[in-house]
């Protein structure tokens, strides 16, 4: 598959993914949509791209232990800009975001990156054994 349609697919997928579930969760304002797209548009090409380096490089079991470790430094830094941009006093009550918010803490948004992280990961991987089968 061309390169520049690996990163806009996986861009996509894993965009679409996170905006979803943290819709579902209760950040629904635009102001929350959109950091949630642009907290991707941070993490998601370098992790993709240092992901397919790695493959170059790397045995499968290396290739697979860069990618915990890509995965895990993209759930930190987005999980720092969430503690940092993300207005929790103004989450709806009644959402799971809500109920994260009255615990404004690092940890919080630690879980609401790991959640979102989580999700799309696994839309990832879905979406890669379907196009596998095709």
């Amino acid at each position: 598959m061309n390169l520049i349609r690996v990163f806009i697919l996986s861009f996509l997928v894993t965009a679409a993914a996170e905006c979803a579930l943290a819709y579902l969760l209760g950040l629904r304002s635009r102001r929350d949509q959109s950091l949630v797209l642009l907290v991707n548009l941070l993490t998601n090409p370098a992790v993709v791209y240092l992901s397919l380096l790695s493959a170059w490089f790397l045995a499968p079991e290396g290739r697979r232990m860069a990618l915990a470790l890509l995965e895990a430094a993209a759930v930190l830094i987005e999980a720092f800009v969430y503690a940092r941009k993300l207005d929790w006093e103004q989450l709806p009550p009644g959402t799971a975001a809500g109920l994260l918010a009255r615990r404004r803490t690092a940890p919080a948004a630690l879980l609401l990156s790991v959640l979102l992280n989580a999700f799309s990961y696994g839309m990832g991987e879905l979406m890669e054994i379907l196009i596998r089968q095709m």
